[in-house]
């Protein structure tokens, strides 16, 4: 009988000889188990996290944090994208919050002498039924948006579609921007204004609802109307938002994300209206009815990813269904490779102001989020946004820690039917050689986007450069998770692979500053072997160099 011969040593770089007295770094023992208790059962306590965060960030700004200097922070803290809603502010209000926006990325460029690469998207109102103004007495203007009224339990309000008193709302008359209530609901139906207010229909006379209010609360402008498991016979795209889109085209905003989206018909539309401008601009589909739930697979097909708002969507349902709805949504994003964003209720500002205040709920909270799959999370408008969003990262880095890799690239390993074509055979390779090499960075040099968000739809252990010069695909590919985008705007030059080698050390660079890269670390690069869109076929595995 042959001896049996002893396996071959792996020979590693001096500097990467592992400490067999040190924690795992980033879980990596359980990362790699072969069944899911052995992957829990091997999780440490002491393994420290990677440096960066995996999961993206969505910040809000409103009405209350437009200034520059807000925003700036935002950015500093490491914001991914900034939203601006609409659904309670005139367009000239839009406009100067997107000029402040604009600004702030402009400045914070110039003082840290690179591109901000922080993506900028507009959310359209959306086909939602919303009340009208309050009447103001004489000492308050009609401008200051915090004014509100208490509406108490126990007493009667009635809701009519006249829009005479559109701008004249009291406690006991209230303005709601649609023919169609008076005709949909009947008696004993439920009413909830902004999710805390809770109305139940008495009878209806004409244009008129009367109603009792089971649960009291504070009444604001424009507040969101919800009937749950009752169809509005609504325009697909309201005329409000029409100008919106012109906004958008006029002023190049790079993401739209449309409200109260049912069918695949609505998004189709948009991209009419976008017309030539339709590559520039992402159309995220937010989800947040029953009807949009009943046609998630053609929404997720037609759209370029979708948004999940949690909050109204558990108003318009249950919780229950809204547990559900965030982890079906979220592998059939997956699936699809189409990004998912999660929003609503995610570190309310009464609850988090430090690192030490974030309770169990929380940390849970954002757990099930990355563990589900989201590609993004979404903060809420707030003052203290960028103390949010420097939370919110430490929590990301914790919770992406102790996914179980091996059986996510597995799963979605398992979905590549062959015959792939070569940039998504690649793309394979590389991110199986990079969980086995614990690569910290994966760097893909890429005109179109195309082969890093492939990179990011297999999830590897460790964050995607993506180098472009291309600055709306750079803008666009924030919304894919582990992906940190990098404007390349160096000349280029004559010789392709010297152009490549220099977009690759511009990446290492950047890997170092923001402290994901040293010296002798494993990185995977992607490239194509020409210039242009669609020639990616060249792996390599390399070690960052001594600078």
């Amino acid at each position: 009988m042959e001896e049996e011969q002893e396996p071959t040593p792996v020979v590693l770089l001096p500097w990467r000889k592992p400490d067999p007295l040190a924690p795992p770094v980033n879980q990596v023992n359980a990362a790699f188990a072969d069944r899911y208790l052995n992957h829990l059962e091997q999780l440490n306590l002491d393994s420290p996290v990677r440096g960066v965060n995996l999961t993206n960030i969505m910040a809000t700004v409103g009405e209350n944090n437009n200034s520059v200097d807000l925003i700036k922070l935002m950015l500093r803290s490491g914001v991914n994208i900034l939203r601006i809603p609409t659904h309670s502010s005139k367009l000239y209000q839009v406009e100067k919050i997107l000029k402040n926006v604009k600004l702030a990325i402009e400045e914070v460029s110039l003082e840290e002498c690179k591109v901000v690469t922080c993506a900028v998207a507009i959310e359209t109102k959306g086909t939602q039924l919303r009340t009208g103004k309050l009447s103001r007495p004489s000492n308050v203007g009609h401008g200051d948006n915090s004014y509100s009224v208490e509406i108490a339990q126990g007493a009667n309000i009635v809701l009519t579609a006249n829009q005479l008193i559109e701008t004249k709302g009291t406690v006991k008359r209230l303005f709601v921007d649609s023919m169609e209530l008076p005709k949909r609901v009947i008696p004993d139906d439920i009413v909830y204004i902004d999710r805390n207010i809770k109305l139940k229909v008495v009878e209806k006379e004409n244009n008129d609802v009367h109603c009792t209010v089971i649960r009291g609360g504070k009444l604001m402008d424009n507040q969101l109307v919800t009937v749950p498991r009752v169809t509005f016979n609504l325009p697909v795209i309201a005329d409000r938002d029409k100008h919106v889109v012109d906004l958008i085209v006029r002023e190049a905003v790079d993401i739209i994300i449309m409200s109260s989206v049912t069918g695949a018909n609505s998004i189709r539309e948009m991209r009419g209206m976008l017309e030539d401008h339709v590559d520039r601009v992402l159309i995220l589909a937010k989800i947040e009815t029953l009807l949009g739930m009943e046609y998630m697979d053609e929404i997720i097909m037609e759209s370029d990813g979708v948004v999940l708002n949690r909050i109204q969507l558990a108003v318009a349902t249950s919780v229950e269904v809204t547990f559900l709805a965030q982890k079906m949504i979220a592998a059939r994003c997956n699936k699809q490779g189409k990004p998912f964003l999660v929003v609503g209720d995610i570190l309310p500002d009464h609850n988090v102001e430090e690192y030490s205040d974030v309770s169990i709920g929380d940390m849970n909270d954002v757990n099930s989020i990355v563990q589900d799959g989201a590609d993004v999370v979404v903060l809420t408008q707030s003052e203290q946004a960028h103390h949010r969003v420097d939370i919110l990262k430490e929590i990301l880095k914790k919770t992406e820690s102790v996914l179980w890799e091996k059986q996510v690239f597995e799963d979605l390993c398992a979905l590549a039917c062959p015959p792939l074509d070569p940039a998504h055979s690649i793309v394979i390779a590389c991110v199986n050689a990079a969980l086995k090499c614990q690569a910290v960075a994966i760097i893909v040099i890429t005109c179109s986007g195309y082969s890093a968000k492939l990179v990011s739809k297999y999830r590897p252990q460790c964050p995607i450069l993506a180098v472009s010069s291309l600055g709306y695909v750079c803008r666009h590919l924030n919304v894919y998770r582990n992906i940190r985008p990098l404007h390349y705007i160096r000349n280029p030059q004559a010789d392709w692979s010297m152009d490549v080698d220099c977009r690759v050390q511009f990446a290492i660079q950047h890997g170092m500053e923001i402290g994901i890269i040293s010296p002798g670390d494993p990185l995977v690069l992607i490239n194509g072997w020409r210039k242009g869109a669609g020639f990616t076929n060249i792996m390599r595995v390399v070690y960052a160099p001594i600078t």
